[in-house]
Parts: C-alpha cells; structure tokens; sequence
C-alpha cells in the first residue's frame, strides 16, 4: 500500500494569462475552466527557453482518474509562492492558484 503524490500547475492557471507583469494586474479567464484544451507555449527564463506542452483540464478530471485508479484523495494543497527578492513575477500568484499539490491512497 503506496502513497502517490502529484505536483501539478493548477488547472485554473492555465486557462487564462494576467493582463500586464503588474502585481495586481486583472487575470483573464479565456473561454471556459470546464473541459479538456491542449496547450502549446515556451517561457523564457534567464537566457534558456523551456517548451510546455499538454493538456489542462479542470481538477475533477483529476479526482476521477484517482478515483478509477482505485485512489482516494487525502490531501489537498494549493501552495502560495513565498516572497522573495526577484521574483517579482511570482507576486501575481500569490493571489490565485498556481500549483496543486495532491496525496492520494489505495481505496482498499
């Protein structure tokens, strides 16, 4: 009996962008949070691109995927950044959700 454990970008996060790099900038949702969108972009970060690939789909996809696994959630956390010299871009997310975290077990 194993524990699983899940880092994921929260699913509300990727269905939708900030309007400018301002900390209180407004946060546009772009079509709807419900269904399954395939999602294809690169960030750039100290002079390297990183390419992103996948599909985001709402959290109860995620919860019925466990739950036909034969898994139960038992945890559940949507982690605030902390502050920190820098990371200015970060300060965007500390007032929505940008990753989940998520513990699940074996129902039996």
């Amino acid at each position: 009996m194993g524990t699983l454990f899940l880092s994921i970008v929260h699913p509300f996060a990727d269905r939708g962008r900030f309007e400018s790099a301002e900390p209180d900038a407004p946060f546009r949702l772009k079509g709807s949070y419900f269904g399954r969108d395939r999602f294809d972009g690169a960030e750039m970060r100290d002079g390297m691109r990183m390419h992103f690939a996948g599909w985001s789909q709402p959290l109860q996809n995620y919860a019925v995927a466990l739950e036909n696994a034969g898994l139960a959630i038992t945890v559940l956390r949507e982690p605030v950044p902390i502050r920190s010299e820098g990371q200015a871009r970060l300060q965007q997310w500390r007032r929505l959700p940008l990753f989940l975290w998520l513990q699940a077990r074996p129902l039996q």
